[in-house]
């Protein structure tokens, strides 16, 4: 049998399985990611400093971080589900929508503030700390996800740890916002977003071994 008529059977053969095996796929990852992000939330609502701006209301950075981190963890749970399945035809335009949001947000704080004060809005007090807490709070969540995503049988396992690996640092950004310090969305986007990529390297480097089917 050439390669390429058994390539194709093995493809036949895991879609007429689908069904089976991924029936429940969207359900797992949802449960998954519940149970992961209860963890996070706990542990930033109990070890971490409560964000002193959250008692003022809604402000330009809590608003536009939310949608940002929630258009991310959206589009990267969508095209990890999609890529669990050898066929499947995936487009990653998507997730421009999370950047332009921030961009959008980022553009409207240059607009609202001084040029003076924009030096001190990027670095803030510990962009280290920050850096380092996002990462690191993202890792059960993404372990969890992985978990979940072990049962597909993805043509490209390190793009899928990758995209899961968005999708854990978009849902930790969220429960971020409960601490985060920092009113300004330029230093979300100097220390939030090397965060995210970082997570995603992370998930990327794992799903080569662990995906692999």
């Amino acid at each position: 049998m050439k390669t390429e008529h058994l390539i194709r059977a093995l493809t036949m053969d895991l879609s007429g399985r689908a069904p089976v095996k991924h029936r429940h796929a969207a359900a797992w990852l949802i449960v998954a990611l519940l149970l992961s992000s209860m963890l996070v939330g706990a542990v930033i609502v109990l070890f971490l400093a409560p964000s002193p701006h959250l008692a003022h209301g809604p402000n330009l950075t809590t608003a536009v971080t939310l949608a940002a981190a929630l258009a991310l963890a959206a589009c990267a749970f969508r095209l990890s589900l999609l890529m669990q399945k050898p066929e499947a035809e995936i487009g990653f335009g998507t997730l421009a929508w999370p950047i332009l949001l921030l961009l959008t947000g980022v553009a409207i704080e240059l607009i609202l503030h001084p040029a003076s004060t924009w030096t001190r809005r990027l670095l803030g007090e510990d962009p280290l700390g920050c850096f380092l807490l996002v990462s690191g709070l993202s890792l059960p969540i993404l372990i969890a996800a992985m978990g979940v995503l072990k049962r597909g049988a993805p043509t490209q396992p390190g793009l899928l740890g990758a995209m899961a690996g968005l999708l854990a640092a978009g849902v930790t950004s969220m429960l971020y916002v409960l601490h985060c310090p920092e009113p300004s969305l330029l230093y979300i986007a100097a220390w939030h977003v090397p965060a995210i990529l970082m997570v995603s390297a992370v998930g990327a480097k794992l799903g080569g071994w662990w995906l692999r089917w």
